[in-house]
């Protein structure tokens, strides 16, 4: 017990070393393009003219209802707006474009998840795939590991410094939906979907954490796998590429229900591999027991993972 303040301490200066470096010499065009391409996302959905009501129920020809999937959602006020304008247009008048409220959530859901997680559990699995993998190409991994603090602190620091890399494109991504809700929805006409929204930012938050730490336990794991950074970071940046193209295929299950019960049943399985994919599946439900499920789940496999890359690391040879 009389060691744990210097190991407390010891174990924090790592952390701190490893962020200061993943900042600094790492992330900042990162974060740049992430404030770029997410603000510009958001800003599209807030400059619409929100205040008319979805339909509950309504159904187009196909047999698409609201409610069975964001696609089908869109697709059914594409539909509504392009009837509406057809009759506007034939008696003369401008056709004015008004987005149904529920469906600026649902774009505010999927610029949140689509570009925000994805960018974010981009950079904390390359953050983390570099960390360890760097020092031992640098031939620098030999000395941390001969000082007083453990293996299982050096890897659990590595991570650390990684997933708190990622804190300033959280916060933005929250402030930007923040934004959204006063600016936009926080209207007499519109208070109603206020509770709606605010319980939305919160699984927000509570799904990209959850999926951040999961991307970054698996980048930690590759990294002492590999023995260079750079095939790490190629080997990571795959992942996330793959989970947000997973992603953009449950979106479009109702064009893959065309092809067949066969096919769609296969895509449907397939697209429930990606983390992503389980985000917008349980934010668009809206079930906040889901919510929690889901999260869950993706702690507990973040846990796994780093209980393997612990017990791979503990065992490595890494004097050079």
């Amino acid at each position: 017990m009389s060691d744990l303040p210097g190991t407390l301490i010891g174990f924090i200066h790592m952390v701190w070393q490893e962020l200061k470096f993943l900042v600094i010499h790492k992330n900042r065009a990162s974060y740049l393009i992430f404030i770029i391409i997410f603000g510009i996302s958001l800003y599209g959905v807030g400059i619409q003219d929100y205040g008319a009501q979805l339909p509950t129920g309504m159904e187009m020809p196909g047999g698409m209802k609201t409610g069975d999937s964001i696609l089908t959602d869109i697709l059914i006020f594409m539909f509504i707006l392009g009837m509406t304008a057809f009759e506007s247009a034939s008696e003369g008048m401008t056709p004015e474009i008004v987005f149904p409220a529920e469906l600026g959530i649902t774009f505010i859901m999927l610029v949140s998840i689509l570009v925000g997680v994805s960018m974010i559990s981009r950079l904390a699995i390359r953050c983390a795939a570099s960390s360890i993998s760097r020092e031992r190409e640098a031939r620098t991994l030999y000395i941390i590991g001969s000082t007083a603090n453990s293996r299982i602190s050096l890897y659990l620091a590595k991570l650390s410094g990684a997933l708190l890399t990622t804190i300033p494109m959280i916060l933005i991504m929250m402030l930007g939906v923040f934004w959204i809700s006063i600016s936009v929805f926080r209207t007499p006409e519109m208070s109603g979907f206020m509770p709606e929204l605010t319980e939305l930012m919160v699984n927000i938050i509570i799904m990209t954490i959850s999926t951040t730490l999961l991307f970054t336990s698996l980048g930690t794991l590759i990294s002492v796998r590999k023995k260079d950074e750079e095939s790490a970071v190629s080997l990571s940046a795959k992942f996330t590429t793959i989970a947000a193209t997973l992603a953009m295929l449950w979106l479009l299950l109702p064009v893959f229900s065309v092809a067949g019960e066969k096919i769609l049943s296969m895509v449907q399985t397939l697209v429930m591999l990606s983390p992503i994919t389980q985000d917008l599946m349980v934010l668009y439900g809206g079930n906040n027991a889901l919510v929690i499920q889901y999260a869950l789940i993706q702690l507990l496999a973040a846990l796994v993972l780093i209980m393997l890359g612990i017990i791979v690391f503990i065992r490595q040879d890494i004097e050079y």
